[in-house]
């Protein structure tokens, strides 16, 4: 905002809330450094504001910069629009897919994310190399899909309708219980690993004390031996 731009509004308030009159220099300069970053149309937009609603009172006869910038934000926050909601999935349509919803990748058993065998996957599978800058990005990802094979299409009979509600079907729970106890068998076999490996590398410290505590003895011993 120039400062031709802020005198044009700044003399409104003026007249309104100081009689016509020009503030000290000083003051009206500080008036312009709070708000010379702000475009000229919030300005115009906050005056008109402060015009309808500014009531002066003993220790604020003319707005402050702090008023100012607060019919600023008030009007901003007021404009701004809601976030769209995002559409309503219907897990029965054609085109959706059952593993990965239509994101291209999803998380496996082993916690890792996988591309889905989807349409959708394969064009994630494409992009996952290509840098987000790249100038040719959209060419090489063109390339790379021409490269790979057609997907399968939106993977289905993963989940069933049951009362009104989705979810999985019986085969598709049985097969993730049967993977989430495999993880928790590897789970438990590895700390049964460690913990003996921690019980042997105890065995083995108390083995080098005791070794430790004897050469010492064994030294004090001969110590003792010696006449002078």
């Amino acid at each position: 905002m120039t400062h031709q731009e802020f005198s044009r509004e700044f003399i409104r308030l003026e007249v309104l809330f100081n009689e016509g009159r020009t503030l000290e220099a000083a003051r009206r300069n500080e008036y312009y450094d709070a708000l010379r970053y702000y475009d000229p149309a919030d300005l115009t937009a906050a005056v008109n504001f402060i015009a309808r609603r500014f009531h002066p009172v003993y220790n604020e006869r003319f707005p402050s910069i702090a008023t100012v910038m607060e019919a600023i934000f008030s009007i901003k926050e007021a404009s701004l629009q809601p976030f769209d909601a995002e559409p309503e999935i219907d897990p029965g349509a054609l085109d959706f897919c059952q593993r990965c919803h239509n994101r291209g990748f999803y998380l496996g058993e082993d916690d890792v994310a996988h591309p889905c065998a989807c349409e959708k996957g394969r064009l994630c599978r494409a992009a996952w190399s290509v840098p987000i800058h790249d100038p040719d990005r959209q060419a090489k990802i063109q390339a790379a899909l021409d490269r790979l094979p057609p997907s399968s299409g939106p993977v289905r009979g993963l989940q069933e309708k049951v009362k009104g509600v989705w979810q999985d079907t019986d085969d598709e729970h049985g097969r993730k219980c049967v993977a989430l106890q495999l993880r928790y068998e590897l789970m438990r076999r590895r700390r049964k690993r460690q913990e003996e490996a921690g019980a042997i590398e105890q065995v083995g410290d108390a083995g080098t004390d005791e070794a430790l505590e004897a050469i010492s003895e064994a030294r004090h011993s001969a110590d003792d031996d010696v006449p002078f």
